[in-house]
């Protein structure tokens, strides 16, 4: 809680904000159980996927995206 406070109150312009979530496959996951570097990369092509949406979605070819990105790696099987 007191993360999300600092970010807005020192660090991100008053910008309307979006809050997406994504998800790996049950399959997959288990690339990511055994090698955790994966984690890191999969961010950068959410980024990725997140900024080449925008630039086309907006026409600025030079715009980039604030991002904030959190894993959650646990909770797999509490159903």
């Amino acid at each position: 809680m007191q993360f999300g406070l600092h970010l807005r109150e020192n660090l991100l312009y008053p910008t309307p904000q979006r809050h997406y979530v994504f998800s790996i496959p049950i399959i997959l996951r288990t690339f990511f159980k055994y090698d955790r570097k994966l984690l890191g990369k999969l961010c950068q092509c959410v980024n990725k996927s997140l900024l080449c949406f925008f630039r086309t979605a907006t026409g600025l070819k030079t715009g980039i995206p604030g991002a904030v990105m959190a894993i959650q790696t646990f909770g797999d099987y509490t159903r």
